[in-house]
């Protein structure tokens, strides 16, 4: 297990190291070495970096976002007299553990890191949800940490699928 108090977060910016991160997926490791830092400039996305001591062990991108809820989906917003066809949210886009560091809970905390940000963010500004575009691997992750599918399908391609979890009833 992790020691949790060894872990620091950093914004990414230029002086970190990031060459020698490895994951085992490409997309997500060419993300972090080509593109995390355009996106961070543009303000398209913010990416945190994860240290133990030197070593990067992780990253988490994190992005706004809304989500479109078809009619089934939208019966349980009627108390609230919600008459939103989308409903704010911030985004997960990129989340990833080194390959030596994986299936060490880190994921799990990074997840939870990330989930505790965006509904600190929802304090200042509207943010219902937290949302992930989770690749068909990761599908039984976000579902252990109550992330659900969504019916209104708002992916852009058949490799993701769309999931939400509801930040209203979060309790950090």
């Amino acid at each position: 297990m992790i020691d949790l108090a060894q872990l620091r977060f950093v914004p990414l910016d230029l002086s970190q190291p990031v060459s020698d991160f490895v994951c085992g997926n490409p997309d997500l490791d060419e993300f972090l070495k080509q593109d995390a830092l355009v996106y961070q400039n543009g303000k398209l996305a913010s990416t945190y970096l994860c240290f133990h001591g030197s070593e990067l062990v992780a990253y988490v991108a994190l992005t706004m976002d809304c989500v479109r809820l078809d009619e089934d989906e939208k019966v349980m917003f009627l108390e609230n007299k919600a008459r939103l066809h989308e409903f704010p949210s911030g985004k997960i886009a990129r989340l990833a553990v080194k390959k030596s560091w994986q299936n060490k809970g880190l994921g799990s905390f990074l997840l939870k890191v990330s989930i505790g940000k965006l509904w600190k963010l929802g304090e200042s500004i509207g943010c219902r949800f937290a949302t992930v575009d989770a690749k068909p691997d990761a599908l039984g992750f976000y579902e252990r940490h109550a992330f659900i599918r969504n019916l209104h399908r708002t992916e852009k391609s058949r490799h993701t699928v769309s999931m939400r979890f509801d930040l209203l009833h979060y309790a950090p």
